[in-house]
C-alpha cells in the first residue's frame, strides 16, 4: 500500500521562494498481522509549483516503485502518481497508455492517486503515461497531461521524468 503526501513550504535559504516537499509511505500489511511492516519512506521537493504556473490543469508527482519485465528487452516501470485537480468539475482520474486505461479512481477530497505501468518499450513504439481527468458523466474530458515535459523527446525524457509534470 503506498500512502502519497504533498504539502508546500517555503525554502529554507529564499523565505519568500515556494517550494513543494512530496513523496510517500508504502507497507505490506497481510491478513494476519494486524500492524503494517516493511515500512519504508521516499521524500523529496520541487520549487516547480502550480502557484507559478498558472497554465497547469493537474499538479502532479510520480515516483517509479517497481520495474516490469515482460521478457527479453520488453517492460516498463511502475508508477505511482497523485495529483491534484487545477480544474473545476472533475470526479475520476485515469491513467492511460496509448489510449488505453490502466488505472482509474474517483476524485475524493480534491486528489487522487494511481498506480500504473509507464515507460513501456520492446512492443514496437515507446509507450508512456497520460493522466486524464473526467466529468461527472465520465464522458468529456476536462484536463489530460503526460508525465512527462513538454517539448522534449519522450525517450530523451523517459530517463528523467519530472518530479512536477503539468
Amino acid at each position: 500500500m503506498f500512502v502519497p503526501v504533498t504539502a508546500d513550504g517555503l525554502r529554507a535559504d529564499d523565505d519568500e521562494a515556494p517550494v513543494e516537499y512530496f513523496g510517500h509511505v508504502s507497507f505490506e500489511r497481510t491478513d494476519d498481522q494486524e500492524e503494517p511492516g516493511k515500512l519504508r519512506g521516499q521524500a523529496d521537493f520541487t520549487d516547480v509549483v502550480a502557484d507559478d504556473n498558472p497554465d497547469w490543469q493537474v499538479d502532479l508527482n510520480d515516483d517509479v516503485v517497481a520495474k516490469w519485465f515482460a521478457g527479453g528487452s520488453r517492460g516498463g516501470d511502475v508508477t505511482l502518481i497523485w495529483g491534484l485537480p487545477l480544474v473545476r468539475g472533475a470526479v475520476a482520474a485515469t491513467a492511460e497508455l496509448d489510449g488505453e486505461v490502466v488505472d482509474q479512481v474517483g476524485i475524493d477530497d480534491g486528489r487522487f492517486t494511481l498506480v500504473a505501468v509507464d515507460a513501456v518499450t520492446g512492443f514496437g513504439d515507446d509507450l508512456y503515461l497520460e493522466i486524464v481527468l473526467w466529468d461527472r458523466t465520465l464522458q468529456r474530458v476536462i484536463a489530460r497531461e503526460s508525465l512527462y515535459a513538454e517539448g522534449g523527446d519522450e525517450a530523451e525524457d523517459a530517463s528523467a521524468p519530472e518530479d512536477e509534470a503539468s
